[in-house]
């Protein structure tokens, strides 16, 4: 769901939505644990906070961030600025 080159292909939303709204904090904390994941969270992090606010694509995978930032290991992420 995170890989930013996939992502920026995506046109219909409704199957990213629908995974979104069922990861738990319990799944996210589990990826979590492996480490090349977290290069990829911030990629796509960095991907989408440099679209226009009104790009669906930015409102869609804000989604996906907010619920990321609810775990532990990338709450000190959350409001900082990691473009490149």
């Amino acid at each position: 769901m995170i890989e930013r080159d996939n992502f920026r292909k995506l046109n219909d939303y409704s199957v990213f939505n629908r995974c979104t709204d069922l990861l738990t904090v319990d799944d996210l904390e589990e990826l979590s644990k492996n480490k090349n994941l977290e290069e990829r969270f911030l990629n796509f992090m960095r991907y989408v906070s440099l679209l226009k606010e009104d790009d669906p694509k930015r409102t869609n995978g804000q989604r996906l961030i907010d619920k990321i930032f609810e775990i532990e290991r990338f709450k000190g992420y959350k409001g900082q600025n990691v473009s490149l």
